[in-house]
């Protein structure tokens, strides 16, 4: 046998992956010969051999064989690795060589080996050879010998209770089909218009149907009857282990799980889950392209337990090794047990300089979701370092907890201190980028100087930032900045007569990128001002309105006027609202349009009433609306219609 390092591979990622291809693109449809109608009915078995090794039939099934699919979720991710809990293959797509590993050493088994779907059974390998268009091929690991057992181009071969089941495209339909080992007696057990993630779990199949865009989670028994609809729309990502059905939710990619029934659908996190897989009760995925597309584990609750590398698709588990394509189509095999220091040093994210506010926000979020009816002391906060201590209490019990944040890597710990119960452990303010900044998040002060850079480069004269207002205006966990820029010869920041000469207004978001919004240095006579100061008070311009920031700078010229501008994904947009904007003390958004064209007919009825922006939940928009004393809301472009 030839020896070798395992070390990241170049592979040439086929049209068999598009099974578990991302959101954006469809699945891939693929087309056989005219002569594949007969093969559906007819099995062809074609037996080839390695060279100076005899040919040898494929060995028949016996009790004592162990029958290996490498796990189900494997399996949907392309399946090149396989194991029987003793020997580990894994095929390298790129050489097309099969491997056997050891001790950190990769041993050749054989040459010319192009597979996907791995499955081991004894001496015998199951797999779809992409050499010969995906056909069902067995390879004899003690004779070298290959057999072709059917010449259909599968995906998703999983080999279970000594029969192979795959998915195969049949003219417009995708179809799920069973054969023996030996290629006899295939059956077709369901089809549609379009399915993939089929796995088998406890005697029983599951699939996701893609017809008319509906994603629905479906199962049915092994012979194919008893078609049973789970969970009607929206799925994706299957995974299935523990009893449980996981899942990715098709539009936000938000964790999921059910019964195997479909009842008790619960979401477990709020973070972008693909190619979910499942080993030794974790669950492994990766992220969104925004975060890196890091590859993160969580319990079966959702909660993160690790992060491991970036830049990852279509994951493959076996025992204690991850095995994962980058987006440069690079194979690489990560120890999960042996990360290396980097990895071992980049749970969680550095939050000694969050606020208090920012460390306490996913702190109290976490414990609404995992830990109802108990409550932080956060008026009692002891330091140690880097590490806070917080008391957490049991409403009506007797039960008192401590609560230490490690403000270096991000983890909470949540002890008893009353009674021996097991310390409860997360990995929290890098697996909630919903309500905490994320790693890759710039301070206050580099997004100050980036703005403050931009301005030497591209303003009419020398200018600097006036006023940055750095806080996380779309609630995702990342913070973002509007800065107000001026000449150096305008008047000083803070000058008490209230305004500023303007030349810009500008957006940087998290990562440092700069979007102009307004540009008024070509105005030599500045004319247009801006304020800073209400009189006495330092203005933000920051507002919270229906749980989302807005920035409303205040001008004037001639007039007093504000616009309102809000963050979407980490990108500005104009609400297309300007005029008088306030928040009152019942909440609600005032607004009164800078427009002498605005009549409303309760103005002219003289009813009671005040004009508010309400925030409309179905497009996500602000929309002007009148608001009566009994708390009735009605949009304005009613009244006047």
């Amino acid at each position: 046998m030839k020896k070798g390092r395992i070390v990241p591979i170049l592979v040439a990622l086929m049209a068999v992956l598009a099974g578990c291809s991302n959101q954006e693109e469809s699945s891939v449809k693929h087309k056989r010969d005219s002569d594949t109608t007969e093969s559906a009915q007819t099995s062809v078995v074609e037996t080839t051999t390695e060279p100076a090794k005899q040919e040898q039939a494929v060995a028949e099934p016996t009790a004592e064989m162990s029958f290996q699919s490498s796990g189900a979720s494997n399996l949907v991710n392309s399946g090149i690795c396989c194991t029987d809990g003793e020997r580990y293959y894994y095929s390298d797509t790129n050489t097309r060589t099969l491997y056997q590993t050891q001790n950190g050493t990769a041993d050749v088994i054989a040459e010319q080996f192009y597979g996907y779907y791995l499955n081991l059974s004894g001496n015998t390998i199951y797999y779809a050879d992409a050499a010969a268009d995906n056909s069902v091929t067995a390879y004899d690991l003690s004779s070298g010998s290959r057999t072709v057992l059917c010449n259909m181009h599968v995906q998703e071969l999983t080999l279970y209770q000594e029969k192979l089941y795959f998915t195969c495209t049949d003219g417009e339909k995708r179809t799920i089909y069973r054969m023996n080992l030996d290629g006899s007696d295939l059956e077709s057990l369901a089809s549609c218009e379009d399915l993939w993630y089929m796995t088998i779990y406890k005697d029983v199949i599951y699939y996701v149907n893609y017809e008319n865009d509906q994603y629905a989670i479906l199962s049915m028994k092994l012979d194919g009857t008893e078609s049973r609809i789970l969970r009607k729309y929206n799925a994706s990502d299957l995974c299935i282990a523990e009893d449980k059905i996981f899942f990715a939710e098709r539009d936000t990619r938000y964790l999921y799980s059910m019964n195997l029934d479909g009842s008790d659908v619960q979401q477990l996190n709020s973070t972008y889950s693909r190619c979910i897989n499942y080993m030794n009760g974790q669950l492994y995925y990766y992220g969104s392209e925004e975060n890196g597309r890091n590859v993160y584990s969580c319990d079966l609750n959702g909660n993160v337990t690790g992060k491991y590398t970036s830049g990852a698709k279509f994951l493959m588990l076996m025992e204690e090794e991850l095995y994962y394509y980058d987006w440069d189509d690079v194979l690489h095999i990560l120890p999960l047990n042996k990360k290396s220091e980097k990895e071992n040093t980049s749970h969680g994210t550095n939050i000694v300089s969050y606020k208090q506010e920012d460390v306490l926000k996913p702190v109290r979020s976490y414990l609404a979701s995992n830990w109802a009816g108990y409550t932080l002391d956060e008026g009692n906060i002891t330091k140690q370092g880097n590490t806070w201590i917080i008391l957490l209490s049991e409403s009506g019990g007797s039960r008192q907890y401590q609560l230490t944040i490690d403000l270096t890597t991000g983890k909470i710990t949540i002890l008893c201190t009353t009674e021996d119960i097991l310390p409860v452990s997360v990995y929290l303010y890098d697996t909630a980028p919903s309500v905490s900044p994320s790693a890759a998040q710039l301070s206050e002060e580099e997004l100050d100087s980036i703005a403050n850079n931009w301005c030497g480069e591209h303003l009419y004269e020398q200018a600097v930032v006036w006023q940055l207002a750095y806080h996380d205006y779309d609630k995702n966990g990342t913070y973002e900045a509007f800065a107000i820029c001026g000449p150096i010869a305008g008047y000083a920041v803070g000058d008490t007569n209230g305004y500023n000469i303007f030349d810009a207004l500008l957006f940087i978001s998290s990562s440092g990128e700069v979007t102009e919004l307004e540009n008024d240095s070509q105005y030599q006579d500045q004319s247009r001002e801006f304020f800073l100061y209400d009189g006495t008070d330092y203005v933000d311009n920051y507002m919270e309105y229906a749980g989302k920031g807005y920035y409303v700078p205040h001008y004037r010229s001639g007039i007093s006027w504000q616009l309102m501008y809000g963050v979407k994904d980490d990108k500005p947009y104009d609400t297309g609202f300007s005029g008088h904007i306030s928040l009152d003390n019942d909440g609600d958004l005032l607004y009164t349009p800078n427009s002498l064209f605005f009549a409303c007919p309760e103005c002219n009825n003289h009813v009671e009433h005040k004009h508010i922006l309400a925030y409309d939940e179905t497009s996500g928009e602000l929309k002007l609306a009148v608001k009566y004393p009994s708390g009735e809301i009605v949009n304005y472009g009613d009244l006047i219609s």
